[in-house]
């Protein structure tokens, strides 16, 4: 095992990168402060402050084998302790520093300690914020009711520092609390509320922040105070890359792997049963597209009808949400869509059997009930197992299977049905959804990540900490309108499309169909792949999410003026660039501790789903607007329905990325 002295932002990456290599780790920090390192199987924590003889008895207690020294810059004491510790216990020390930011500017001084910060940064004569946390505020304190200079202090949202603040004399009204990193607009918000002057901070890193404070001080002329790093006792090399850190221990520890499982058998037993229910997830949403001649024919629908019939398994699809989102934090993924995945059978057998048209509609309201976990259960499995920089390209696989029931519900459905009817083909995928379920209870190993104490009542009160989100409410606009409009199409109107408009045979539309679901394969696995890439380099993996459904953008632009020709590469791009706006959950992944990934992804996921519903209603219900001739809609009632949600689209591009932060922050 071993011991990750943390409590900083890199304490997840550096925790869930020694897990993935195949170490036991426990994590310990001074408080129980939140920590986004999910319950991987081969995580555990702790929480309590250690002296050296603490460390020397938890070695000695747990079988440590290595001390990752990964503490705040600040905290030396912890520093020797670890040293110390680890020279007694005769394994190695490894230490993590984060990089220093870049302060190479004008108006930065360094001061040694907190008595030079505080006789340097009131000597201007200015008002003074402080971001240095609640200890040492002693001196300046004393020195603000002297000088009659104002002295704001920003701290963390915690019972102690609070107290702290107001022991050391700090009137109520200049104590601000929150928890960092703060964004260029969150800093400058302060400078303007208390007419700041002067800036004292850490040297934390860009990690912690400190960028974003003296691009916030070069704006608004102020003076900056850095407090230089306290010099550590290393008695080796320092690692500035978790990367760097896992490569040096490797040499020097080997891994050892005793249960198979939890080795190199994990991932498969982890993501592929939920590959597989997101599979039939997909097949059953898309296939309508490919029998609704069949449905038509059989039972009469007109447009609306058949958009109804259609949208249903988006209502309640998306009804489910709120309370999925609980039961998955509750009991975790492997119970709940074990569970589900049998009603997604029943609906999909009295969808089969049905003999009339509010059947067709219960029935396929069931499956929508019985897959409305298919895809969350498969990202928070893949939150409590994985790492999470492995998470944008662990989602991209599963997304990827999902892509794959896209291709089967095409020309592979089209090629079934000229042996079997509908009828054979939904008591098959009802089949099929009950030997999931199977494989998911026999194979997937049980993790959850709520402790419990925790009551359902304070499990839907995240929900109002996801709701006052800034970042979940940047995102969530352009996904909902980016997937809800993608799902439409694809399951249903592109292929309306093609035969109003475009005129194209059904052997036609089941091949255009099926390329543009092998887009969506290739786009799943490669906009995820990117997205954890572009992490690892520094890059945001919002890039990938504008940049991505802004190109969608033009594709859709195509079908709003009836462009008719390059067909199959319109498709394929249609399908390719149409799963962008997934890689949102894993910039979610960002904003909310595993605890929360449940609720967060299910937020998101249920606004997805309802635009979904009432975008391909509302679709339906607009190309009905417009006389049918001879069998085929109007193409003018495509081209306002297709243009209206392509506008829609490109305003929500628009503040997704005004509204873009300078750096990662957490909720």
């Amino acid at each position: 095992m071993i011991l990750l002295i943390g409590g900083t932002g890199e304490t997840a990456s550096l925790a869930g990168g020694l897990a993935e290599a195949g170490y036991e780790v426990l994590v310990s920090t001074a408080t129980d402060i939140p920590l986004a390192i999910g319950n991987h199987c081969r995580i555990s924590r702790r929480s309590g402050r250690l002296d050296e003889e603490g460390l020397v008895a938890v070695g000695r207690d747990k079988g440590i084998r290595a001390i990752v020294d990964a503490a705040h810059p600040y905290a030396a004491q912890i520093h020797d302790h670890a040293q110390s510790a680890a020279r007694r216990l005769g394994i190695p020390c490894l230490v993590f520093q984060r990089p220093a930011a870049d302060t190479g500017r004008e108006n930065v001084r360094f001061a040694a300690d907190h008595a030079e910060a505080a006789e340097m940064a009131f000597r201007f004569g200015l008002p003074v914020l402080l971001t240095t946390g609640s200890r040492n505020l002693a001196p300046y304190a004393e020195a603000a009711q002297r000088l009659g200079i104002p002295c704001v202090v920003r701290v963390l949202d915690a019972r102690e520092s609070l107290e702290a603040s107001r022991a050391a004399g700090i009137p109520e009204e200049r104590i601000i609390t929150g928890r960092g990193p703060f964004s260029l607009e969150e800093n400058l918000a302060v400078i303007r509320r208390f007419g700041i002057g002067v800036i004292v901070t850490k040297e934390s890193g860009r990690v912690g922040g400190v960028e974003a404070k003296l691009a916030a001080a070069r704006q608004a002329h102020c003076e900056v105070i850095i407090i230089r790093r306290p010099k550590r006792p290393t008695a080796g090399p320092v690692f500035g890359t978790p990367a760097a850190l896992v490569a040096a221990l490797k040499k020097s520890v080997p891994v050892r792997t005793a249960d198979p499982r939890q080795g190199w058998l994990l991932l498969p037993a982890v993501l592929g049963p939920f590959a597989c229910g997101y599979f039939l997830s997909y097949l059953t949403r898309n296939v309508n597209a490919v029998i609704a001649p069949d449905l038509v024919r059989e039972f009469g629908l007109g447009a609306s009808d058949l958009g109804l019939l259609t949208s249903v398994y988006f209502f309640s699809f998306a009804l489910f949400q709120p309370l999925l989102g609980v039961l998955l934090d509750r009991f975790g993924p492997r119970r709940v869509e074990g569970t589900l995945l049998l009603v997604a059978a029943s609906g999909a057998l009295l969808f089969a059997w049905s003999g009339g048209t509010s059947l067709l509609i219960a029935g396929r309201g069931l499956i929508g009930l019985g897959v409305s976990a298919c895809l969350m259960a498969a990202f928070q499995a893949n939150a409590l197992w994985f790492s999470r920089q492995r998470l944008a390209s662990l989602n991209g696989w599963v997304l990827a299977a999902g892509g794959l029931g896209a291709v089967f519900s095409t020309a592979p459905v089209e090629w079934a049905l000229q042996l079997v009817d509908w009828r054979v083909l939904f008591t098959s995928v009802g089949v099929a959804f009950a030997v999931n379920s199977a494989l998911i209870f026999g194979i997937v190993p049980e993790r959850r990540a709520t402790a419990a104490h925790i009551t359902i009542k304070e499990q839907f009160k995240g929900f109002g900490r996801i709701g006052k989100s800034r970042e979940f409410w940047r995102v969530a606009p352009l996904t909902l309108l980016s997937q809800s409009t993608f799902m439409a199409l694809q399951g249903l109107w592109a292929a309306g499309w093609m035969k109003d408009v475009g005129r194209f045979t059904r052997a036609d539309i089941a091949r255009y169909l099926l390329l543009a679901a092998v887009g969506m394969v290739t786009g799943h696995m490669t906009m995820g792949n990117l997205a954890s890439r572009l992490e690892r380099a520094g890059t945001a993996p919002s890039y990938v999410v504008g940049v991505g459904v802004g190109g969608a953008i033009l594709v859709h632009a195509a079908l709003v003026f009836g462009y008719v020709d390059l067909q199959p590469l319109i498709w394929l791009l249609f399908g390719f660039l149409g799963t962008a706006g997934t890689v949102s959950f894993a910039v979610l992944a960002h904003a909310f501790p595993v605890s929360m990934a449940g609720r967060a992804n299910t937020a998101l996921n249920l606004l997805i789903f309802v635009a979904s519903f009432l975008v391909q209603w509302g679709i339906g219900i607009v190309i009905n607007l417009f006389p049918a001739e001879s069998g085929n809609y109007s193409p003018e009632g495509y081209a306002i329905a297709f243009g209206t949600t392509t506008a829609l689209q490109s305003v929500a591009l628009v503040w997704f990325f005004r509204r873009m932060p300078n750096s990662t922050q957490t909720v």
